[in-house]
């Protein structure tokens, strides 16, 4: 082994969920060497401290003599070399039942291994060849792995640390893979878990149509000699994370699609999780923020872009399942309609824009607390009907000669030839470019209109543009996007709080801080004993503070720290925030075309 090399033996602990590590690291006799476990993985935007997980930590020179090391954070470590030393050996453990994208999971019969968690970087090494061995013993010998190619010498090699990040593993005793091609390049799902039977041919037949669909958007994938989507199966689980040239799923096997050939909404949802990653390998693995040419794993980094990064990649990514004829034009209006009620559900798009919602991703979205619903907004969903307009918008200015598919397609090209990252002033230029001079001006004022304020986004005249009728209705339950109910059947009224049951008891998890509730001192997580003089329950809470007349009393019996209290507010009119979207049968034959286009359909798909 070269001297040049970092070297890590990866191998599952008997029994439990752990990884035991030993990492061998060259150094200079009598110097110094930092080493660290990254605080975030690219492409998560929080915190993670993954050093948490760690344990077990010991330094010992090439003879086995123990060396002392000391913190510098709780997870940046210092060690002093000795005289005479010239390689280290870093032993640890690293606890795995992290059962998401992000981490490790160990059990009895499968496992996921991500580097970022699990392999310590040394300070000024980074860029040095980085060699891992997975060592599957005992009842895992002979178990299948995925997720990179192994060298002659049974080891994983990567360029630098950065590349063996980006490179998460699978392993089982039995792995399902369904290969295809496209952009000429080979492509794999693996698939681990236990599951019911499914339709194998239609979902690798579905993928290679997304995958094709993508590659011709884009006009080629970015060099890579293959490209691995691991798919984690279970029960309740949703999920993905990029990477260059693979991506890790987590799915519920009851996504999977049907023998009979039948659609169901869970199955374009997963199909949408495929397409969206997939879209990740061009849109921030490949062209990326200035903030992300290089990523700083000991700091948090944030951006304000994640707006274009991954909020435009949540508009293509249903938008390519029915472009590409995986799922109906009914079934991408009913995923369409969910993303607006949630926005319109959301408070917090009063309070935070686009561009701040990027930004404060690190404290707000994934971390907000109880309050960030009404303190924040998301750049996924938010983000995606920013695409849909301005897709139109664009679309509209220019007699449909310019559309957001050929903007990403140009910031493709523009970044494979010049390299330069994607700033804000970056993507108006190269969208100004291929409209009229006169229209930037109007260009940046709109764009600054959906990223940078918190002025309403105008779906309804996007959607008239191509022939589509948004209709905002009352909710019908708790949770109800769009449902078609005649609307005697609909909410009233709105008490400004929401509820779940916890064993026996219902408590407030969810308040409108202006609502008349919130004003009369009804609090988060107060316990709701009776409304109205009745017992609480599903249907007492909904008769009383949702179907009863706008204008009504309601009274509140609830506990607070063991605390009896009576509240009284008035009851206000329900909003209108769950949403159906129709295609207008007295639309124009010039409307009519632009939607043909627009869905890639004849008239009678």
């Amino acid at each position: 082994m070269s001297a040049s090399v970092i070297s890590f033996q990866v191998a599952p602990a008997p029994g439990g969920h752990r990884f035991n590590v030993q990492q061998r690291v060259p150094v200079a006799a009598a110097s110094e060497i930092v080493f660290y476990l990254p605080i975030w993985i690219p492409g998560s935007y929080m915190r993670r401290d993954f050093a948490r997980l760690l344990s077990r930590l010991t330094v010992r020179d090439q003879g086995g003599t123990l060396i002392p090391h000391s913190f510098e954070t709780p997870s940046r470590w210092r060690v002093s070399v000795p005289e005479h030393c010239d390689e280290l050996l870093i032993t640890y453990s690293i606890y795995a039942r992290d059962i998401s994208v992000r981490g490790c999971y160990l059990d009895h019969e499968r496992g996921i291994l991500n580097p970022c968690c699990a392999c310590l970087a040394v300070e000024g090494m980074e860029h040095l060849p980085q060699r891992l061995v997975l060592a599957l013993e005992g009842h895992r010998a002979g178990w299948q792995v995925a997720g990179a190619q192994t060298n002659s010498d049974g080891a994983y090699w990567f360029d630098n640390y950065d590349q063996m990040i980006d490179t998460p593993f699978m392993f089982a005793h039995e792995l399902t893979i369904l290969s295809f091609t496209a952009g000429g390049v080979p492509h794999d799902i693996v698939i681990s878990g236990r599951c019911w039977d499914y339709d194998h041919e239609r979902l690798r037949r579905d993928v290679q149509t997304v995958c094709r669909e993508a590659v011709m958007l884009f006009g080629g994938l970015p060099s890579m000699n293959r490209y691995t989507f691991l798919l984690h199966l279970g029960d309740n689980l949703y999920g993905g994370l990029e990477h260059s040239c693979s991506t890790l799923l987590m799915a519920s096997r009851d996504s999977l699609p049907e023998p009979d050939n039948r659609g169901s909404t869970r199955y374009a949802q997963l199909l949408g999780l495929f397409s969206h990653e997939y879209f990740h390998t061009w849109n921030i693995k490949a062209m990326r923020p200035p903030e992300y040419r290089h990523y700083d794993l000991q700091n948090e980094q944030p951006t304000e872009m994640l707006w274009l990064f991954e909020g435009f990649t949540a508009f293509f990514d249903n938008w390519l399942l029915v472009r590409s004829g995986v799922i109906t034009i009914h079934s991408y209006l009913e995923l369409l309609a969910q993303d607006i009620a949630r926005y319109r559900q959301r408070p917090g798009r009063h309070v935070q824009t686009l561009a701040q919602s990027s930004y404060e991703a690190w404290t707000k979205l994934y971390n907000g607390g109880e309050d960030a619903v009404n303190s924040s907004t998301t750049y996924y969903i938010q983000g995606a009907l920013a695409a849909f307009c301005l897709d139109i918008y664009l679309r509209a200015h220019s007699e449909d000669g310019v559309s957001l598919p050929m903007i990403m397609h140009r910031l493709w090209h523009d970044y494979h030839r010049s390299g330069e990252a994607i700033d804000e002033e970056r993507f108006i230029r190269l969208t100004a470019d291929l409209l009229p001079e006169d229209l930037e001006t109007p260009l940046r004022g709109f764009l600054r209109r959906l990223v940078h304020s918190t002025d309403p986004l105008p779906l309804d005249e996007a959607a008239a543009y191509i022939g589509l009728t948004i209709h905002m209705l009352p909710a019908a339950s708790n949770g109800d996007l769009g449902s078609d109910v005649p609307t005697a059947q609909r909410y009233q009224s709105d008490p400004g709080i929401r509820w779940q049951k916890h064993g026996n008891h219902y408590h407030v998890t969810r308040i409108d801080d202006t609502s008349p509730a919130a004003l009369a001192g009804i609090a988060m997580d107060d316990q709701l004993i009776a409304v109205n003089g009745y017992r609480a329950d599903d249907a007492q809470l909904a008769r009383h503070l949702r179907y009863a007349a706008p204008g009504n009393a309601a009274v509140l019996h609830i506990f607070r720290d063991n605390v009896l209290h009576a509240i009284a507010f008035t009851l206000e009119p329900t909003s209108l925030d769950t949403c159906l979207i129709q295609r207008n049968s007295d639309a124009d034959d010039i409307t009519r075309m632009r939607q043909r286009h627009w869905f890639n359909r004849n008239e009678h798909n």
